[in-house]
């Protein structure tokens, strides 16, 4: 799920290119009727979208299928920011989890982006 076709067009292509089933979405409402709909094993979906963030998308996905891997991505804020820092606003307990997925990568260049999920997915 992420609101830039060109990084979808990349990781999608390249997850589909080693044998995964791939489905797309542009934004996270669409993201989440595609999710209600479909059974995954996971969902790459990026932070800061229109229309509906990636944290709203996530947390919805989290506790409809709790059993789905979540891997969050996020293009423009550089591989090294501070996660719990930008979504601070978004949770109650700074403690836990603040961004309930089980994976983040910086989406800074796609194609790296693409090598680094399929490094993560090597096992599925």
């Amino acid at each position: 799920i992420d609101d830039d076709k060109f990084v979808v067009a990349v990781i999608a292509g390249t997850l589909k290119n080693v044998g995964h089933e791939v489905e797309v979405a542009y934004d996270g409402e669409a993201g989440e009727q595609m999710f209600d709909a479909g059974t995954f094993d996971v969902v790459i979906c990026d932070m800061l979208m229109p229309r509906q963030e990636g944290i709203e998308t996530i947390r919805y996905m989290r506790g409809a299928k709790p059993g789905v891997g979540i891997v969050a991505v996020s293009g423009g804020l550089g591989p090294n920011f501070d996660v719990l820092a930008v979504w601070k606003d978004f949770t109650a307990d700074m403690r836990g989890s603040a961004l309930p997925c089980n994976h983040y990568l910086a989406e800074e260049e796609p194609e790296q982006t693409a090598q680094r999920l399929l490094e993560f997915f090597v096992p599925f």
